[in-house]
């Protein structure tokens, strides 16, 4: 599901597909909703076109804010079928001045993402199953979270030397030929490049995703940064306890860089796994 965008003051036409939830030989025969939570939007008479679209009018809507549109449609088989979207309503001005530029090109050397705000959209909403802290984010965060993902993988230590003399990223690395790979050697280096291409910018979506999935406990990282093992609070007859691990322990999910924790999450690590190194000491 891709996330469009609407200025508040405008009224669009929009559409939801059914054409992945519905087969070919089938159609839409009748529309029994087409709503967006939260309130704020204003959904014109839905209609249906080409047989597997249901379209519609939209207006209204918060600054800042995303929505979630859901079409209930009935098939000619009878079935009720849902369809899903998302829509995030900004002033343009806002969007312009607001919304840091990401620079996503693939070894480039300006770069300051892995994978640029649009793919990371499409991707997040397709493959992942809970990413509400995502969608719920607006377009800044959403950026400056995929730009500081890009800073933590950079942090880490990967196999061989960087790919190009000038690329501002860590990747893309060269690879040398006859690469191990799953029990083999493999002197197919083009596939090899774009299976790495494929990890990192996966690996930066799921970790863009921690980020903005962090900002639920922030205070409870903070203590950990601080050192802090345990907390307890105590309100009337409630009391609430955390333990916390030691967040400068040696793992392979945690970093430490001038004292401060640099956390890579679980899912971004399976990703990034093939291509990681431990970290070399040079003496004179």
């Amino acid at each position: 599901m891709d996330v469009i965008v609407k200025q508040p003051n405008e009224q669009r036409n929009y559409g939801i597909s059914f054409v992945n939830l519905i087969t070919s030989t089938d159609t839409i025969t009748a529309i029994s909703t087409v709503s967006a939570s939260p309130d704020g939007l204003t959904i014109g008479i839905p209609t249906v076109a080409d047989d597997l679209r249901v379209e519609f009018s939209v207006a209204g809507g918060t600054d800042g804010t995303t929505y979630k549109i859901e079409a209930l449609v009935i098939n000619a088989s009878g079935e009720t079928v849902e369809g899903d979207g998302y829509l995030y309503v900004i002033d343009a001005t806002d969007l312009i001045s607001t919304v840091p530029t990401l620079f996503s090109s693939w070894g480039g050397g300006t770069s300051n993402s892995y994978v640029s705000l649009t793919n990371a959209n499409s991707w997040i909403t397709n493959n992942v199953f809970q990413y509400e802290s995502w969608t719920s984010a607006n377009y800044s965060r959403r950026s400056l979270a995929l730009a500081e993902a890009t800073r933590q993988i950079d942090s880490r230590q990967y196999i061989y030397d960087r790919k190009y003399s000038d690329q501002a990223l860590e990747f893309p690395r060269g690879i040398q030929d006859q690469w191990y790979s799953s029990g083999s050697y493999s002197s197919d280096l083009t596939e090899m490049e774009q299976r790495m291409q494929f990890d990192v910018e996966r690996a930066c979506c799921l970790q863009a995703l921690h980020i903005l999935d962090q900002s639920s406990y922030t205070s409870h990282s903070q203590l950990m940064q601080a050192g802090i093992k345990a907390v307890e609070k105590e309100v009337g007859p409630i009391r609430e306890r955390f333990e916390y691990g030691n967040p400068f322990a040696a793992s392979s999910a945690v970093t430490v860089k001038g004292g401060v924790t640099n956390p890579l999450c679980e899912a971004a690590l399976e990703y990034l796994r093939n291509w990681m190194t431990s970290r070399k000491i040079y003496r004179r």
